[in-house]
């Protein structure tokens, strides 16, 4: 994905296909172990426990890596890369010919351990920290089922809280012409769980109005391009 984002640089379909942490290749295996989580028995008294012990698998190891290891390779990798004129001063035409108007490829980020920097210790660790809390939730499911409904409402409706986040901001930027970022709501107190009582709310509203949905809508969709493909 590093390549990608140095290739596909400010191109946007290519760019959302392989260029950069946010690309569909860089989130692709995430994807793919969520499918295989979909395929397991999750009522399962066994299954949470293996979800825990492969997410520990993966979180501990590359987040004690990342500590103690990262800053150290990150800063030789760096040293070695200004030893090259293209690092050093890239000279690159942004109104040449492709490839020869991309940036340089930013190796270094391999050795970074922060919020969408496109490392793959990145990955590594979000994903073994989402299968411990994935255990836990199961652990507390098998016992507390109640405590977890708000939370069931709001994973009904994952797609479409996805999708409304981004009008939101893209409707408040429209009236206020400020972007939804500079607001720094994580900084005020208790404005992530504002933020999440939000999206439980939400959750809820949509639980009682599934029309609403795109899940429902694609679930439509999907039925009827089955049905077509029978008929035919």
């Amino acid at each position: 994905m590093l390549v990608g984002l140095s290739l596909f640089w400010d191109a946007a379909l290519l760019g959302d296909i392989a260029g950069g942490p946010l690309s569909a290749l860089a989130w692709a295996p995430v994807f793919t172990a969520g499918m295989a989580l979909g395929k397991m028995n999750l009522s399962h008294p066994a299954a949470a426990g293996r979800m825990i012990a492969a997410g520990a698998a993966l979180l501990v190891p590359f987040k004690l890596i990342a500590v103690f290891c990262l800053p150290r390779w990150y800063q030789a990798c760096t040293q070695w890369l200004l030893q090259f004129p293209a690092y050093c001063d890239p000279q690159t035409d942004p109104y040449a010919a492709w490839p020869l108007n991309v940036q340089p490829v930013q190796w270094q980020m391999l050795f970074l351990d922060a919020p969408q920097g496109g490392s793959s210790f990145e990955l590594l660790i979000g994903t073994g920290g989402s299968l411990i809390l994935l255990g836990l939730l199961l652990l507390i499911e098998h016992r507390l089922a109640p405590a977890l409904s708000p939370f069931r409402a709001a994973g009904q409706s994952a797609l479409t809280l996805y999708v409304l986040q981004f009008l939101i901001a893209w409707i408040f930027q429209l009236v206020s012409g400020r972007s939804v970022t500079e607001l720094d709501i994580g900084a005020h107190l208790f404005g992530g769980a504002a933020v999440g009582a939000a999206a439980l709310f939400a959750g809820w509203i949509l639980s009682h109005r599934p029309a609403w949905r795109i899940e429902e809508w694609m679930r439509k969709f999907v039925g009827n391009l089955t049905t077509h493909s029978h008929l035919c």
